[in-house]
């Protein structure tokens, strides 16, 4: 199998695998003001290790694929444009929409508004813009639309649109351009959306512009790669409860991103796993439509249980709410891809 198939392979694989991912963090975000984490160990043990360190390289490795993908090929800024309003702003004006709809129906039913945010949603015209773009709190640029995980969708579109400024960045220094994004990423503090962005996707970019195989860079470091990783991957979640370091934090989410790529790529190499653009599809409906359903699903299960909570319950919870989440998606892509295909096509970016 040529290098090329398996690159095109392993990041088809990659995007359900990251999906997975971004489910299995705001399985832990998403109810993280209704469970106290201190009074379960195993449920803080378990969420921290796989929400807050494995599932952490979801962004990453999401931006620097798209801005390998923005760049491939030989089509005009204008093309490329044109094309993402189709697979990116079309998606996020209907997701967004959809669930605003849906939150002035259902949230300001009393007994239904705990399952969500915990607040009805304003009727006031510029607090719906606003729900559009991040929800009234820009906070840094970590703010975020009404449906949270479009956050990386809306800044994709702005990274889309200034391209060729990060083109002519690239051309001019190469890459000191996203090494230098990447040691401020670093070092910001909190959640820092903005930069980590432009640091990965112009990594990914990076790769495109210079015409290089970024599978192939990867796999001359596999081998660290899987000795590094699961060092800090140990290190980093010891040591997040008490002498938690954010650079040395933030270099594990790097090298688990190789990591990944890595031990997927080879795993088509030997044929263990194979990779379809089919995966494309189901796994940006998983990413459009799992939250706010994830959090309904646990908060639901939550009110709705008569025993009090336990640290069996809320770390069992934290599993099956995804495994219900995800299967739901699954079986809803597949009958509208079946009865509605057109419709499919235009609310999963084609």
């Amino acid at each position: 199998m040529k290098r090329g198939d398996i690159q095109s392979r392993t990041i088809n694989v990659m995007r359900i695998i990251l999906v997975v991912y971004v489910v299995m963090i705001h399985s832990y975000s998403g109810t993280r003001g209704v469970i106290d984490t201190g009074q379960y160990p195993v449920y803080k043990a378990t969420a921290f290790f796989l929400s807050l360190e494995i599932s952490q390289i979801a962004v990453p490795a999401f931006f620097f694929i798209s801005g390998y993908l923005f760049f491939f090929g030989a089509n005009t800024y204008r093309e490329k444009l044109k094309n993402r309003t189709r697979t990116l702003v079309v998606p996020y004006i209907f997701w967004n929409t959809l669930i605003i709809a849906a939150y002035l129906i259902l949230e300001n039913i009393p007994a239904l508004t705990p399952l969500f945010r915990g607040e009805a949603i304003s009727y006031r015209i510029p607090a719906l813009l606003r729900e559009y773009w991040d929800g009234g709190s820009w906070d840094n640029g970590n703010g975020t639309p009404i449906v949270h995980q479009f956050w990386y969708i809306r800044n994709l579109i702005i990274l889309s649109a200034i391209s060729p400024a990060i083109a002519f960045c690239i051309k001019k220094i190469g890459w000191l351009f996203p090494a230098a994004l990447m040691a401020i990423w670093l070092f910001s503090p909190g959640q820092a959306f903005s930069v980590e962005s432009a640091a990965f996707f112009s990594a990914g970019a990076c790769f495109s512009i210079h015409g290089k195989d970024f599978m192939s860079f990867f796999v001359r470091m596999r081998t660290a790669s899987y000795v590094i990783y699961p060092v800090l991957l140990v290190l980093n979640t010891i040591m997040r409860e008490n002498h938690y370091l954010l650079p040395m934090d933030r270099i594990g989410f790097i090298a688990g991103t190789i990591f990944t790529f890595n031990l997927i790529g080879q795993s088509i190499e030997k044929g263990t796993i194979r990779g379809s653009a089919a995966l494309s599809g189901v796994s940006f409906f998983i990413f459009a439509m799992h939250d706010p359903m994830l959090t309904f699903v646990k908060r639901a299960a939550i009110k709705l249980s008569t025993a009090p909570l336990s640290d069996t319950f809320v770390t069992s919870l934290y599993f099956l709410a995804p495994a219900i989440t995800i299967g739901i998606c699954i079986v809803t892509h597949i009958l509208l891809r079946r009865y509605f295909p057109r419709f499919t096509k235009v609310i999963t970016g084609r």
